[in-house]
């Protein structure tokens, strides 16, 4: 049970740290990025190359959110289908998925986006150490979606925007 217990925690943990850094790092504009770090604000130069590659620093984000989501469920369900029978087995999935989808998704999300200008700065190294570390991966997807997209050119901004 305990084996279960840490693992879930894990699992979850990891989880909602994708989740508050995502939307920490698209609530915060470009332009407040780079004025934290004209203020020489702790983290913001680390967060101005995350947003300078937004799909890149995304697509990490992504990517660990989901390993922890399908390779963390596996393994709670290996774990919990030892302890339980089919009956309880459903019942803690259950109670899994709705903890997960609140406190992994729901909430850290919520929080992010209400405390960006704070948490950003503050992921945004991590965000760029797992960049690099994931880089191989992001290299692969990065192909695959230029072959799907159309390029216009750059992409511009109206002074209205």
């Amino acid at each position: 049970m305990t084996a279960l217990v840490l693992v879930s925690l894990a699992v979850l943990t990891i989880s909602a740290f994708a989740s508050v850094t995502e939307a920490a790092i698209f609530s915060v504009s470009y332009a407040k990025a780079r004025a934290m770090a004209k203020a020489k604000k702790r983290g913001a130069k680390a967060l101005v190359k995350v947003k300078d590659r937004m799909s890149r620093s995304i697509g990490t984000v992504v990517i660990v959110d989901n390993i922890a989501d399908i390779v963390g469920s596996a393994l709670v369900g290996a774990i919990a289908s030892d302890l339980f029978d089919s009956m309880a087995l459903g019942a803690f999935f259950a109670a899994f998925t709705f903890i997960a989808i609140i406190g992994a998704k729901i909430v850290p999300k919520t929080f992010g986006e209400a405390h960006a200008e704070r948490i950003a700065p503050l992921a945004a190294p991590g965000v760029l150490l797992m960049t690099k570390v994931l880089s191989p991966m992001l290299w692969i997807v990065e192909k695959i979606l230029d072959a799907l997209r159309h390029r216009r050119g750059p992409v511009s901004v109206s002074e209205e925007e």
